[in-house]
């Protein structure tokens, strides 16, 4: 008689375990792990919760154009620009203006002089040259800054413009005939200074 309710009491006890552990999910058990297709929906609507509340910040995207060699004929530090002169023919020359972006890359392709405690010109060891690289060590050359260009120096740019750009120029009205033009200004987001200005 005592084994067979104790038997029965046992395997009560296994179903009603059996059922509670069955329905944990039902009753919201916070300790139970989520799914994996509930987990992807937590993430998506956090990541969009964070982009709404996130001003989105765009990198400048530039079309690349041409690239020009010439020679430094002004420098202009108020409105971050210079005027390049550039060899069409051997006869024929042109001027044009860049304007250096903010977030241009500049690089020399002559190695920059330093001095020692004393004031003398010293070679630069291995370790200093590459620092003067910079963080982008995969770039040409070393590290340079707008202003570090002067007159007479032969540069190579490379002449970028945004879509923004190319929309408002079609939309500038075509000049009259006989009407002075505007000199056109064109921008820059890499330029290497190939030469240093002859001393």
């Amino acid at each position: 008689m005592f084994s067979t309710s104790r038997s029965a009491w046992y395997w009560s006890l296994i179903i009603i375990l059996g059922f509670l552990g069955l329905n944990t999910t039902s009753f919201g058990n916070q300790n139970a792990p989520a799914s994996k297709s509930q987990t992807k929906k937590d993430n998506a609507s956090k990541t969009d919760l964070e982009e709404k509340e996130a001003p989105k910040q765009t990198p400048n995207n530039y079309i690349r154009q041409n690239i020009f060699k010439g020679k430094v004929v002004e420098v202009n530090d108020e409105k971050h620009c210079f005027v390049l002169e550039i060899p069409l023919t051997p006869k024929n020359k042109v001027k044009a203006t860049f304007i250096v972006t903010e977030d241009a890359k500049i690089r020399t392709m002559v190695v920059p002089t330093i001095y020692d405690d004393r004031g003398n010109l010293k070679r630069p060891s291995a370790k200093e040259l590459s620092e003067m690289k910079g963080k982008e060590k995969n770039l040409p050359g070393y590290q340079s800054e707008f202003a570090n260009l002067k007159r007479d120096q032969i540069l190579t740019v490379h002449q970028v413009t945004t879509k923004e750009k190319l929309l408002a120029d079609r939309q500038k009205p075509r000049p009259k005939p006989g009407e002075k033009q505007t000199p056109e200004e064109f921008m820059t987001s890499y330029l290497e200074i190939t030469n240093e200005a002859p001393r």
